[in-house]
């Protein structure tokens, strides 16, 4: 309808009826086109990896108003369950003087994020680890910053969710045990050892039901100042904290 000048050679017609196959048994318009647009940039994207949404937007824009009050030189980034890197080459690309850490578990993630900072040209050094082992938290830091956006959703809310995110995107980056909350925990108990002390802070996505849960997760042991910030629909998307010196 765009082009009604241009006749559709045979291939091309057959390539189109099977993306509209495929998008009618609930394939995201994302994972067909191979790409989705965040934070003003276009991002590679496979079944690999989850689709961004607006809604991490929210996270993107609170890091970087609290990067723009530090005065470190440089500055220190970690972004942990990095995907297709949306978040931390949008912090890099925006913070160009700030070195880039992201960690992921999934080697198959960790090759889209590459691929997107090659298109790119950020400059982030993406890590294969587990946030939830202990042993990976070692020798590394400090951090200026820690932010994620984790799996979140339990597992009981599985019926809840659209076939086009349950059938196509990766589970391992969607769910989480004790009640969705398991890596908000790990959290809690492992960043603020890489922070830097005096002004380390954490930022984390939540599901919007989940921002007060996580919040009193934040307001216990070695943190403070645990506070929600909502999306532009108003609804409860991150949860800041504080290292307490």
């Amino acid at each position: 309808m765009a082009r009604p000048d241009h006749m559709l050679k045979a291939d091309e017609l057959n390539q189109f009826r099977d993306l509209i196959r495929q998008r009618h048994k609930g394939c995201p318009v994302a994972y067909l086109t191979g790409k989705q647009d965040f934070w003003n940039h276009s991002f590679l994207v496979s079944t690999e990896v989850l689709i961004p949404r607006p809604d991490t937007e929210v996270l993107v824009e609170e890091a970087l108003k609290r990067l723009s009050s530090l005065r470190e030189k440089p500055l220190r980034i970690l972004d942990i369950g990095t995907g297709s890197g949306c978040i931390a080459i949008s912090l890099a690309l925006e913070c160009p003087q700030a070195e880039v850490e992201a960690w992921d578990i999934s080697d198959s993630a960790l090759e889209v994020a590459k691929q997107n900072q090659k298109a790119l040209g950020s400059r982030v050094h993406f890590c294969r680890k587990d946030a939830l082992n202990p042993d990976f938290w070692q020798n590394t830091g400090p951090f200026d910053l820690i932010v994620s956006n984790p799996p979140y959703i339990a597992e009981e809310e599985k019926k809840h969710l659209g076939p086009g995110v349950l059938t196509y995107e990766p589970h391992q980056a969607l769910f989480a045990t004790e009640h969705g909350l398991a890596f908000y925990y790990a959290l809690a108990r492992q960043a603020f050892r890489v922070l830097r002390p005096g002004h380390g802070c954490i930022m984390v996505e939540t599901g919007y039901r989940q921002g007060e849960a996580v919040q009193e997760i934040f307001r216990k042991g070695p943190w403070k100042n645990s506070t929600i910030v909502r999306d532009l629909s108003g609804l409860n998307r991150v949860v800041t904290a504080d290292r307490i010196t």
